[in-house]
């Protein structure tokens, strides 16, 4: 964006008693907009002058030399903006008469001619008038006010000045007979002089129109060149900036070395980075030893300059259409980044025909542009854009695309969510359901179809700069301010409008009876768990399942095994096995679930077993273990996980899975008995001597596979490494 010259602006501000009772927040709404000036570079350069009326003294040039200026004051003349003006706002004096806004635009009409002397003032010079036009306009000594107002206007345009009208108007308030002649001269007068006048209705309102008062940089193109719909059809066009976020100023390095006594004093700090060698911690490392490097996994690959030069994506300058689509086929959630707005070459005619000639076809197809653009020479990208047609709705504005920025493949994050469609009927809404919620819409529609639209972008001012800035005025009036609470108009952006809500309150209470909620108990133990939370040794309650379901069945349980069966599993997966082997032993539909969870689960144990890394797994293999016994005694089949048990203790003990076979003996993971199930083989006492019975072969020791057994190689290298 290019800079833009200087702007100078005197403000007018109504202090009448009329003024009152929104002067407060006028004044903090004032303060915002030079606070920004004051912050932003391009701001500094403008100067802005303030002039109130309605005063119950008066202090200004025009009334000593000439007389009939009363109750106007000159409260800080043309200049730059600095902290002692912002400051000055704090001690504004109030009125308690009436006020005459020609009278003030007079004097600040003065103010601008003075301030230029013999030369004339670069930039934008406007006179911004704050008031709600409650106060009558006094009759001249000569002529009539529409003749006095004539001849003021004359004078502002052969000035080249500009008169900005911020009126002040509440809904709550009733217009009076003044304010209505006042707003008929006033438009008039605006008129003649190419002005505007803006009607404000609400605190929020006042605040967006202040906020956005101060001029932006000068417009400024981010590419002008030709848009080739085909290699031989071309349109020059001139690309702007649509929309940018408007983004905190960044915090600087500040020093208190300097002296105290010192008004020069800048307080900035330079920041020096030194790189030290690993290997020699007193040897600084020269720039020219540096080089980055991109992880690969475990390892690091260093990339030169040249090389990360050479990397990177070239594409030629410009902008091509690829193609055409339907609007439909380019839903707005894909759009990416600030919006961007084509028009054609302003002096170019012939473009300018070409290229309505496409907006207007798009329109009216319905059918938006996939463009590849790339804005500057060597811009190391390339961004593949649609754009959407905008035709003018008034003759002296051009057609237009609004461009906005598409993703990649790999910019796209997808969440799939539940059909609604898909659920049972008992939970689909109802008829009755869909139209309160649709009444509720309506009720807290923001932009009706008669009246004001609300927190319209162009007028909602951004909560997050507000509060920032008020808390930097409030440090630099006083360095010890605590930090300033959230203001009315922030709170009117991030929160329902009360008057729509009040409206709307049959509604929600309607609302949350048609749609009753019941609270869900909260237990101290979640009942879905992942790997890391779980660790070796834990042990849970007898007759409880994995995920929190007790096999008695008890009315206290959190998951029953109707719930359980609810979940259409068919396998044992590797995510969550054992909420899956539960699902599908509690199952009743296929009598052969049963044998096939077992036997999925005993493959995921095989593999958590024999793919571990120094034991990495086991932690899991055990809990699917644990699982197993408890579903094979729910299910009656001891003899499935009692001879699966002893097939993993001869694979285990005393060979390269010890260490696993160590694990399960810690957590007393023994056969199933009788007393745990009837139909166990398997004595109580037989089943605790299972663990201790045999002694385990030294780990290091490699043993011969028998004449049958199939020899891995890897598990071999590993005994080995070990």
């Amino acid at each position: 964006m290019g800079s833009r010259s200087k702007d100078t602006t005197v403000i007018l501000l109504d202090v009448s008693t009329s003024m009152h009772p929104h002067l407060q927040e006028t004044i903090r709404c004032l303060q915002g907009y030079l606070q920004q000036k004051f912050l932003s570079a391009s701001g500094q350069k403008d100067e802005v002058g303030l002039v109130l009326f309605g005063c119950d003294y008066t202090d200004n040039d025009l009334n000593e030399q000439m007389g009939g200026y009363e109750g106007v004051i000159v409260a800080n003349p043309i200049q730059p903006v600095n902290l002692n003006f912002v400051k000055q706002l704090d001690t504004l004096p109030k009125g308690d008469g009436t006020a005459d806004f020609l009278d003030a635009v007079v004097v600040g009409l003065g103010l601008l001619i003075e301030r230029a002397g013999d030369k004339k003032l670069a930039g934008k010079k406007r006179l911004w008038l704050l008031t709600n036009l409650e106060s009558p306009v006094k009759e001249p000594a000569e002529g009539t006010i529409e003749e006095q107002a004539a001849t003021i206007a004359g004078t502002m345009v052969e000035k080249e000045i500009r008169l900005e009208v911020t009126r002040i108007h509440f809904k709550q308030e009733v217009q009076t007979s003044t304010s209505i002649q006042n707003e008929i001269l006033l438009r008039r007068f605006v008129g003649e002089t190419h002005g505007q006048i803006q009607t404000v209705s609400s605190a929020l309102a006042l605040s967006g129109t202040l906020a956005t008062a101060t001029p932006a940089k000068a417009p400024t193109t981010t590419y002008r060149g030709p848009l080739e719909v085909t290699p031989n059809l071309k349109i020059n066009i001139w690309c702007y900036k649509k929309t940018v976020e408007a983004k905190l100023p960044s915090l600087k390095g500040y020093s208190d070395r300097a002296p105290a006594s010192d008004p020069t004093a800048q307080h900035e700090m330079e920041r020096i980075t030194a790189y030290k060698s690993t290997a020699d911690p007193d040897r600084e490392v020269p720039p020219a030893e540096h080089t980055k490097a991109y992880r690969y996994g475990p390892q690091f690959i260093p990339v030169d300059q040249h090389v990360e030069e050479g990397l990177k994506f070239r594409a030629d300058k410009g902008v091509k259409v690829i193609g055409f689509t339907h609007s439909k086929h380019v839903p707005r959630h894909l759009f990416m980044k600030d919006s961007n707005v084509f028009i054609a070459e302003p002096t170019n005619e012939t473009a300018a025909v070409s290229f309505s000639a496409l907006v207007r076809a798009m329109h009216q197809t319905h059918r938006v542009a996939i463009l590849r653009c790339v804005y500057r020479a060597n811009q190391g990208s390339v961004a593949l854009s649609v754009g959407t047609p905008c035709p003018a709705e008034e003759d002296h504005l051009p057609d237009s695309l609004i461009v906005n920025q598409l993703p990649f493949a790999e910019d796209v994050r997808e969440y799939p969510f539940l059909a609604l469609a898909d659920q049972p009927e008992s939970k689909q809404p109802s008829l009755e359901q869909m139209d309160l919620a649709e009444q509720l819409v309506q009720k807290l529609d923001l932009a009706p179809a008669a009246g004001e639209e609300l927190l319209a972008p162009e007028a909602t001012p951004n909560p997050t700069l507000e509060r920032f800035y008020n808390f930097l005025h409030k440090r630099a009036v006083e360095p010890e301010a605590a930090l300033p609470p959230i203001t009315p108009t922030a709170r009117a952006v991030i929160e329902p409008p009360p008057r729509l809500l009040e409206a709307a309150t049959p509604l929600i209470e309607d609302f949350q009876t048609k749609f009753s909620l019941t609270v869900a108990a909260i237990e101290d133990k979640p009942s879905k768990r992942f790997w890391r939370d779980r660790h070796a040794g834990q042990d849970e309650a007898p007759g409880q399942l994995d995920n929190g379901a007790s096999t008695s069945g008890t009315a206290a349980d959190p998951i029953s095994l109707d719930d359980l069966a609810a979940r259409k599993v068919d396998e044992v997966g590797t995510v969550n096995p054992v909420q899956d082997f539960n699902s599908m032993i509690a199952r009743t539909d296929d009598p052969n679930l049963i044998p096939k969870a077992i036997k999925g689960m005993k493959d995921v144990i095989d593999n958590l077993v024999t793919q571990a890394y120094q034991g990495n797994t086991y932690d899991q293999a055990l809990e699917c273990l644990r699982a197993l016994r408890r579903g094979c005694i729910l299910q009656s089949e001891p003899l499935e996980f009692n001879s699966y048990l002893r097939e993993i203790a001869a694979r285990s003990k005393g060979k390269r899975q010890h260490d696993f076979w160590e694990r399960l003996v810690k957590n007393q993971l023994t056969l199933i008995n009788r007393d745990e199930e009837p139909d166990s083989d398997v004595l109580p006492e037989e089943a605790q001597k299972f663990l201790t019975e045999a002694e385990a072969k030294p780990p290091s020791a490699v043993e011969e596979p028998e004449k049958d057994e199939e020899v891995d190689e890897m598990a071999e290298l590993l005994d080995m490494a070990e």
